[in-house]
C-alpha cells in the first residue's frame, strides 16, 4: 500500500459547499454523480464488421463510421446485440439520432418532412438537397441475416423518436 502525504484536505470527507469554498474563484468546478449504463465494448466492432465498415445510409467508409444503436442506448430496453446496431457515418448517425432520417421495416430510408420544413423556415437548409440525394433508397444490410436490424427494435426505436411509419 502506498501512502501519499499532501497539504490538501481529503475531498471525500468534505461537503460540496466546503469543496467549492476551497477552489479558487476563476477555476471553480462542480462535482457530480454520474450514472452510466455498462456497455459491451465489442458492440462497435461487431456492428462495423457486419456492415463492412460502410455507412448503411450512404456507403461512405473513410474511417468515419460509427456503430449506432437502433433503440437508443439510454433506454432501459436497449441492448448491445449486433441486431440493435447499424453502421452510420458521423453525419448520418447524428441525423438518425435527431430524427431527421430513419428507415422502415422494409429498410427504406425516410426523411422527416416536418424537420426539413423547420430548417427551411429557419434558413438552415443549405445543402439539404445534397444531403437527401446522397441517401440510398434502401439501407445496406449485413449479409448475415442474424446481424440485420431486428424489426421489433426498429419499430420501438421509431416510436421512441416520434415516427409514425
Amino acid at each position: 500500500m502506498r501512502t501519499v502525504v499532501t497539504d490538501e484536505p481529503d475531498q471525500s470527507q468534505l461537503a460540496n459547499d466546503e469543496i467549492i469554498e476551497q477552489v479558487s474563484a476563476p477555476r471553480k468546478k462542480a462535482f457530480q454523480t454520474v450514472r452510466l449504463s455498462l456497455r459491451d465494448y465489442s458492440f462497435r466492432n461487431r456492428v462495423l464488421t457486419a456492415y463492412g465498415r460502410r455507412c448503411a445510409f450512404c456507403d461512405l467508409q473513410m474511417n468515419l463510421i460509427e456503430a449506432a444503436h437502433i433503440v437508443p442506448v439510454n433506454m432501459e430496453t436497449s441492448t448491445d446485440e449486433t441486431r440493435n446496431g447499424i453502421a452510420l457515418c458521423t453525419l448520418h448517425h447524428k441525423a438518425y439520432d435527431v430524427s431527421l432520417v430513419t428507415f422502415d421495416e422494409r429498410y427504406r430510408l425516410v426523411t422527416n418532412p416536418q424537420y426539413l420544413e423547420e430548417m427551411k423556415e429557419a434558413s438552415l437548409d443549405g445543402g439539404m438537397q445534397k444531403f437527401i440525394n446522397n441517401l440510398k433508397p434502401i439501407i445496406n444490410v449485413p449479409p448475415e441475416s442474424r446481424d440485420r436490424p431486428y424489426i421489433d427494435y426498429l419499430i420501438k426505436a421509431n416510436k421512441i423518436r416520434g415516427w409514425s411509419l
